[in-house]
């Protein structure tokens, strides 16, 4: 073999090796790559799979948010409808019938007074007039002591009742009040019955 010949097979050698050498290479960097790419889609679906997942968090958060917001609406409107049933029954008991109120104010005073000397001290507004007649009916039928104040609350009807230093508000408002905390459950089923 001639020097040549060994350089030539030394060249042929080396090229064969570079060659190898190239697809290995290529061949390594094609797995790194593929892995690389594999873990890139594997990160990409699990990204993918939590976003879905906040969506679905947020929608539903969302919604009962939404469906929260409704109840409370339905339930303020609810509520103003109660509160227009009270107030209309008020507005009736504040403009009875001057028989009516006396009535009204009999029996108040009857289911009220225990000596029969206490003082009553009216509404500011023009019903003195019609507590004072009503006074005087029952002094005599049940031969009681009752006074009528000088003095007059604000009060839109009914009486402050005085009992020695006691005080019963029998006033409108305040039966009203004591009125719709037990009714007011009640008023709302017949309102909102639901077939």
């Amino acid at each position: 073999m001639a020097f040549d010949d060994i350089i030539k097979r030394i060249q042929e050698d080396a090229k064969n090796e570079a060659n190898e050498i190239e697809k290995s290479a290529k061949k390594q960097a094609d797995q790194i790559l593929a892995e690389a790419q594999n873990q890139a889609d594997q990160l990409f679906q699990e990204l993918k799979l939590k976003a879905e997942q906040r969506a679905v968090e947020e929608e539903r958060r969302i919604v009962t948010l939404a469906s929260l917001e409704s109840r409370k609406q339905l339930l303020q409107q609810r509520q103003n409808h109660i509160d227009t049933v009270f107030d209309k029954a008020f507005d009736s008991l504040t403009n009875l019938k001057d028989q009516e109120y006396k009535n009204f104010i009999n029996s108040l005073l009857n289911s009220t007074i225990e000596t029969g000397e206490e003082l009553v001290i009216p509404p500011e507004n023009g019903q003195f007039e019609l507590t004072k007649q009503v006074i005087q009916e029952l002094n005599k039928e049940k031969k009681s002591k009752l006074k009528l104040s000088d003095e007059k609350r604000n009060i839109a009807a009914g009486f402050i009742l005085r009992r020695g230093k006691q005080e019963i508000n029998c006033s409108l408002e305040a039966i009203m009040k004591n009125l719709r905390d037990g009714l007011e459950t009640e008023v709302a089923q017949i309102l909102f019955q639901e077939n």
